[in-house]
């Protein structure tokens, strides 16, 4: 397998237009970790969200510090609740199952 060092300008290209049209639409990129692919037993333990700057928010709920893991949810319920984001999912049908089975209220207005 072949490494590039350098982009190449088109890529370069489609990045800035990219980047461009993810704060256009206030978008953020959404991923959940879970002890399992059961919808039905398993547990968020840790999420990330990725803005369009190209910061990521990763945030763990199973530490030993149960104010962290509070404020992960609290975190997690305002972005959801909002509706200011269009939320592009790793696994749309998953995250969703997820979400509203852990109580995360999503508002009606939320773009997937």
């Amino acid at each position: 397998m072949l490494k590039h060092k350098t982009k190449s300008a088109i890529t370069i290209h489609l990045d800035r237009l990219w980047r461009r049209y993810m704060r256009k639409v206030n978008a953020v990129a959404f991923d959940v970790e879970t002890t399992g692919l059961d919808t039905d037993v398993a547990e968020i333990f840790a999420y990330v969200f990725t803005w369009p700057d190209g910061h990521s928010e990763v945030w763990r709920m199973d530490t030993e510090d149960l104010n962290l893991n509070q404020r992960g949810w609290n975190r997690l319920q305002e972005i959801f609740a909002s509706g200011r984001y269009a939320i592009i999912a790793h696994n749309y049908k998953f995250e969703l199952a997820m979400l509203r089975r852990h109580g995360i209220l999503i508002h009606p207005n939320t773009v997937w």
